[in-house]
């Protein structure tokens, strides 16, 4: 992966998403992943030495 991410949540989400990322490749096969966790955008990256 040439990229990489942060992201915020709440200490009551975490085991959602530890469980959903644990169960990931699953998620994919059967379609049930949750966007909000899936989601990228170049607009949400921040300024890099590259791109401002």
């Amino acid at each position: 992966m040439a990229t990489w991410g942060v992201f915020l949540l709440s200490e009551k989400n975490l085991n959602l998403v530890v469980n959903y990322v644990k169960n990931q490749k699953q998620h994919h096969r059967d379609g049930t992943i949750i966007t909000l966790l899936e989601t990228d955008s170049d607009e949400n990256y921040a300024p890099t030495k590259n791109n401002q």
